[in-house]
């Protein structure tokens, strides 16, 4: 039998998966030029993700615990949107 995942489930996971990723990004910066272009190719796949994350915040709301989290991913994102941008343009 399918297990059905809950909104505020898919949710979290967003969330994790994002905190973990934009977390990550300085670390990425010292990886080889290969590794880099290879991380920066999928780049669109945390776009999509974030989208997700939109689009279910949108139909759902966040809990207390997830808006915290929601506001901690927010300002990773305005902190490391400069090491993003060297990661996509090198």
């Amino acid at each position: 039998m399918a297990q059905t995942v809950t909104p505020h489930a898919q949710i979290d996971h967003e969330l994790t998966y994002l905190i973990t990723e934009w977390e990550g990004l300085e670390e990425i910066l010292t990886f080889d030029a290969d590794s880099r272009f290879d991380y920066a190719v999928d780049w669109p796949l945390k776009t999509m993700a974030d989208e997700r994350l939109q689009s279910l915040i949108a139909l759902h709301g966040l809990t207390p615990a997830q808006q915290e989290r929601y506001d901690y991913l927010r300002a990773l994102q305005t902190q490391n949107a400069p090491l993003l941008a060297q990661l996509l343009n090198s």
